[in-house]
């Protein structure tokens, strides 16, 4: 299974910041059991295509790579204690960062 692109994460401006997360088309396509999902500290920043994280499932590992470049300002730790809440909440309680972008 291939990597998330920039079109599987959904991106919802609030304010001067905003919430990232995967698509639910995306994570509807991975069908393994979701086993970790890995996410940067707050602080970070990536460029476009970096890798900032990735998706661990029992069958392979999905390294997500940056829509744009962004400087991390929270992160979701649901997603960290939870995989299955990212696979099966990607829109609500499976966000995955608050970011700010890079310009």
């Amino acid at each position: 299974m291939s990597s998330p692109t920039p079109e599987n994460f959904w991106l919802n401006p609030e304010g001067r910041t905003t919430r990232l997360g995967l698509s639910a088309e995306f994570t509807q396509s991975l069908a393994e059991d979701w086993v970790q999902v890995e996410l940067p500290a707050p602080g970070a920043t990536f460029q476009k295509g970096d890798s900032f994280g990735f998706v661990q499932t029992s069958g392979a590992t999905h390294d997500m790579r940056a829509p744009r470049g962004f400087k991390v300002l929270t992160v979701n730790p649901r997603a960290l204690a939870d995989a299955q809440v990212v696979r099966l909440s990607p829109l609500g309680e499976g966000w995955l960062l608050q970011i700010e972008f890079l310009e």
